[in-house]
């Protein structure tokens, strides 16, 4: 076990034979060296030991996961570190969208004067609609030198507000994407809006494949909630 640092985040790297038992074979540093990779205790990859002839010594160590297939190190420590370090590169990367999107989604939620229990249509009006002219207005604001307080937050969110439009609001997406977004509260379409804001879905095929991606889980979630299924809830029987 060992400890893995970036500037902003700490990590405890582990490893786990591969085939427990064959490690003991032959030499130690030839025999058995597939090992399974975790952080935090989850595992990201792997590591091995390369015997081939084309292979120079002192550069056998391999290793696969976050940052690719990565060959010729020196340490299966120095194999493993390639990994690990992509591996909280990309932690960092997500924590900081999942910040970025509850930020904008609070900011949404505050203007529209939303709480959980707000449904669509109130008070006459369109919610979706609503969060959806406003990004547009903080966008108009910034792009005019004009903004206000926070419209740099709000207009973040432009491109999801244009995929929205395109793929929900003009019916684009399956049918399975449309009954799910029309579903959904203006508490959590706010929360739907700033995770596309983040997805970097910023041309029209992005966004046709994150539409289609979130078909995707949305079907394998209802088959998996399906009676029968083996993820689907047991009833006992009395």
């Amino acid at each position: 076990m060992r400890v893995a640092d970036t500037p902003t985040q700490m990590a405890c790297v582990t490893r786990k034979p591969e085939h427990p038992g064959y490690d003991t074979v032959g030499d130690a540093d030839h025999w058995g060296e597939d090992y399974f990779l975790l952080v935090d205790g989850a595992r990201i990859g792997g590591t091995y030991w390369c015997s081939g002839r084309g292979i120079k010594d002192g550069e056998r160590w391999a290793s696969y996961g976050p940052a690719g297939l990565q060959m010729g190190f020196g340490t299966r420590e120095d194999a493993e570190q390639a990994q690990v370090d992509v591996h909280l590169s990309n932690k960092a990367a997500r924590a900081a969208d999942r910040a970025a999107a509850d930020t904008f989604s609070g900011r949404l939620r505050e203007l529209l004067g939303l709480t959980p229990d707000t449904p669509r249509f109130h008070r006459g009006h369109d919610q979706h609609l609503r969060a959806d002219r406003l990004i547009r207005l903080a966008h108009e604001r910034v792009q005019d030198q004009t903004a206000l307080e926070g419209d740099e937050v709000l207009a973040a969110g432009v491109t999801a507000a244009c995929a929205w439009h395109a793929f929900i609001y003009r019916e684009q997406a399956t049918d399975t994407v449309l009954e799910y977004v029309q579903n959904l509260s203006p508490w959590e379409f706010c929360q739907f809006l700033g995770d596309l804001a983040v997805a970097d879905a910023t041309t029209g095929q992005a966004q046709d494949r994150y539409f289609c991606a979130l078909a995707t889980r949305l079907d394998s979630a209802e088959r998996a909630a399906a009676p029968g299924s083996p993820n689907s809830p047991r009833i006992r029987e009395a």
